[in-house]
């Protein structure tokens, strides 16, 4: 609750600096020969207005899916749902009142909605928490940039945060920011069918597959994309560990076992998922496994990420181990990408 009100709060400045600057200050002339405007504006109302607004479009753009989660995509959706404000107030607007110029009154109100829309999602604001140890995160705007890789047993993806999808046309939307944003992989949903138990992830990467296989096998190079400094190599049948390599994470310590070496075709590993509270003894609950599996492919490397186990995780930190790490490797998956391609 407390980041979405920041959100608002962001979007309410953001939004009330350009319109007063815009009436008040730039375009003072333009409005002064409105005839049918206020000498003396009802502030309360327009305060009301932008938390109206504010509100709707934090609560939006909440619903996308992690990966469509950035400070661009945040500029890039204020654009296009502010959009629909703009058109009515440059466009409608000038057809219903006696604008003293059409063309002017069209320039003026599209420039401060363009002005509007770069700044209120990128605008800082203090960070806060809900829970210091899993929960740290910055907030910018209505784009709520979460620490790095803290989601995948201990990691969160890429520079995303978690928020269950909405039926609220939220594919369209995701579609449409996704086209404006250059993807180092192509991404694929296996199936449709819904698990608690296992998460599954299907990558395309542009490198030929022993590139992709010793960024997986060689721990050196596991830990630069990973950001974990790994305590020796991978050897089949034997645990290893390491500190993780993130600003404010460098006390956690990933613990994992190696399963199983199936060069250039498959790897897994042991581990406790979402295992961050230093003060807890994980030692005693069950494992998950992870499992990556290479093949050839045009273009590239086919490479499924598989994690199960889920059901046997503790109920009582189940649910947000899953939704961590499911997200968590949606972002480690762009990372990897960019370290092989």
């Amino acid at each position: 609750m407390k980041k979405h009100l920041l959100a608002v709060l962001a979007y309410v400045v953001a939004t009330f600096a350009t319109q007063a600057a815009s009436h008040f200050g730039v375009n003072a002339g333009h409005y002064a020969a409105v005839t049918y405007l206020r000498a003396q504006p009802i502030f309360a109302l327009g305060v009301l207005s932008m938390l109206i607004q504010g509100s709707i479009m934090a609560y939006l753009y909440a619903q996308l899916p992690p990966p469509e989660r950035s400070i661009r995509h945040a500029i890039l959706f204020a654009w296009l749902a502010g959009s629909i404000l703009v058109s009515y107030e440059a466009l409608a607007e000038a057809a219903k009142y006696s604008v003293p110029s059409v063309a002017s009154w069209i320039a003026v109100e599209v420039a401060a909605g363009f002005s509007q829309g770069v700044y209120a999602p990128a605008l800082p604001l203090p960070a806060t928490s809900e829970n210091q140890a899993s929960h740290r995160h910055r907030m910018w705007g209505f784009c709520f940039v979460k620490k790095r890789n803290m989601g995948v047993a201990f990691k969160r993806s890429g520079w995303y945060n978690t928020q269950h999808k909405c039926c609220i046309s939220n594919e369209w939307l995701s579609t449409w920011l996704r086209r404006h944003q250059p993807m180092a992989v192509e991404t694929e949903t296996p199936n449709d069918t819904v698990s608690t138990d296992r998460i599954e992830k299907r990558v395309v990467l542009r490198a030929p597959r022993t590139r992709v296989w010793r960024a997986l096998t060689k721990a050196e190079e596991f830990g630069t994309w990973f950001r974990v400094k790994l305590e020796g190599p991978f050897t089949e049948g034997k645990p290893i560990r390491g500190k993780l390599a993130m600003p404010g994470y460098e006390h956690l310590t990933l613990e994992m076992l190696i399963e199983r070496i199936d060069p250039e075709r498959y790897f897994a590993y042991r581990w406790h998922p979402y295992a961050i509270d230093p003060a807890v003894d994980y030692s005693a609950e069950p494992t998950t496994l992870v499992e990556f599996t290479l093949e050839e492919t045009e273009g590239g490397t086919a490479l499924t990420i598989v994690e199960s186990g889920f059901d046997r995780i503790p109920l009582t930190r189940r649910a947000e181990a899953f939704r961590m790490n499911d997200n968590g490797w949606t972002g480690q998956i762009k990372q990897l990408a960019k370290y092989v391609e």
